[in-house]
């Protein structure tokens, strides 16, 4: 998308360093390396964390082992804001289940940072979540993307009709749940999560950009999960992790389609 600046130049602050936080770093650093051509350790220091205590850094000795890719040895910034500002940010997380903790101000210092930053609240439920967005399309005159953890009604941005995206897990389980199960992988590498997470990004459309969504319209989930399923069973057979394949001469995407459960179709009764 036009003004985003590439996964391997984001700077990306994370409100909350818990194992949510720890968990969706360590997937953009992944993909970072992978897609972006830079180093983990470039990678890594793309992106800081606050907690509850401040910015997560080499010298704080109440943290956990998850943290310890993230403790840089660097300036320590004082606040939220602070760390925008001196950092550079351009996408601001929040996974801390604290109601408004991006502010007003942080959002438009990282829009100062690049054209168009990313910012997520992610929190759920909706009264947890960091922030609106409808304010944080007001604070950024519409210039900021946003996805939300929690539904939120769709806004008028600019005159123009702008769907929050919600960053749900059922976008990507269901999908890898499905190809798991049906090609009986051995085991589930971390890698299966940058194909699911690929393969949704490319069923983004213009037409859903230009409505400020970030993920394909949540009414054809289904069909879209599918997709997706589709491409982590091409990942894991071509990985050699699957231990159920099609028979020959069926095609990989009819036989998982003949395996998906239909609600509207009758089904002998099983006791």
């Amino acid at each position: 998308m036009e003004g985003v600046p590439d996964l391997k130049n984001q700077k990306i602050i994370f409100i909350g360093a818990g194992s949510a936080a720890t968990g969706i770093a360590n997937l953009i650093v992944d993909m970072a390396v992978s897609r972006g051509g830079i180093t983990k350790e470039q990678a890594y220091k793309n992106i800081i964390m606050f907690d509850h205590k401040g910015m997560v850094h080499a010298g704080r000795k109440d943290l956990y082992d998850f943290n310890k890719p993230y403790m840089h040895n660097m300036e320590v910034y004082g606040s939220v804001l602070e760390g925008v500002k001196k950092f550079k940010a351009t996408c601001v997380i929040g996974v801390s289940g604290v109601p408004g903790l991006i502010t007003k101000e942080i959002v438009q210092a990282t829009c100062a940072n690049c054209e168009r930053p990313v910012i997520m609240p992610l929190s759920n439920p909706t009264v947890k979540a960091e922030a609106k967005p409808h304010d944080v399309y007001q604070w950024s005159n519409g210039k900021a993307l946003c996805a939300t953890g929690s539904p939120f009604p769709v806004e008028t941005v600019n005159g123009k009709k702008t769907i929050t995206a919600q960053a749900n897990n059922s976008w990507i389980f269901p999908a890898v749940g499905y190809a798991l199960v049906t090609t009986r992988a051995r085991h589930c590498p971390g890698k299966v999560f940058e194909v699911a997470a690929e393969s949704l990004a490319s069923l983004v459309k213009k037409e859903d950009h230009d409505m400020g969504n970030l993920l394909p319209p949540l009414n054809k989930i289904r069909d879209y999960s599918f997709g997706i399923a589709l491409d982590v069973a091409k990942f894991l057979i071509k990985e050699d992790l699957a231990t159920a394949v099609p028979p020959k001469g069926t095609e990989l995407k009819d036989w998982l389609k003949a395996q998906l459960f239909d609600p509207q179709a009758e089904y002998d009764q099983v006791y």
